[in-house]
């Protein structure tokens, strides 16, 4: 909890904000295969506090991997683009797969369900059985 008007960047040290651009940047480079920055082993303490701040702030998103038992975070940027990928790849009404899915964004299927349940979720994509297929009412938010 916090105050409306609290900004919790005016309290970090210089380091601290260097490391939190370095972070992001990492997501950001890492597209749709991003780093694994939230696993215990792979970060500090202090990572993994910036990394949920990047989330906090909306500027990265944490998706569980079930299967996996993961938790992997993406930058926001690069969900955008990975649904302006598969609009462009799989225009509505066009249905696609998983596979078909992972082969147009360039993933592993370790990121790509979460990614697509995502979608899902978010009313982005709508899944039928072992197909999917993007949205029309996302299609149209684009263009607007």
């Amino acid at each position: 909890m916090a105050l409306a008007g609290h900004d919790p960047l005016t309290a970090m040290s210089g380091e601290a904000l260097a490391r939190l651009a370095d972070i992001e940047a990492a997501l950001r480079d890492g597209g749709v295969t991003p780093p694994g920055l939230a696993a215990p082993s792979d970060a500090s303490a202090e990572d993994a506090d910036l990394v949920g701040l990047l989330v906090w702030s909306g500027r990265a998103v944490s998706l569980r991997n079930v299967g996996l038992r993961q938790t992997l975070v993406f930058h926001a940027e690069a969900l955008e683009a990975a649904i302006a990928a598969l609009r462009a790849a799989f225009p509505p009404p066009r249905v696609f797969t998983t596979g078909e899915a992972r082969e147009a964004l360039g993933a592993t299927r370790k990121f790509i369900v979460p990614v697509l349940e995502h979608f899902d979720a978010a009313g982005l994509t709508m899944r039928h059985g072992d197909v999917r297929q993007v949205t029309e009412s996302s299609a149209a938010a684009e263009a607007n």
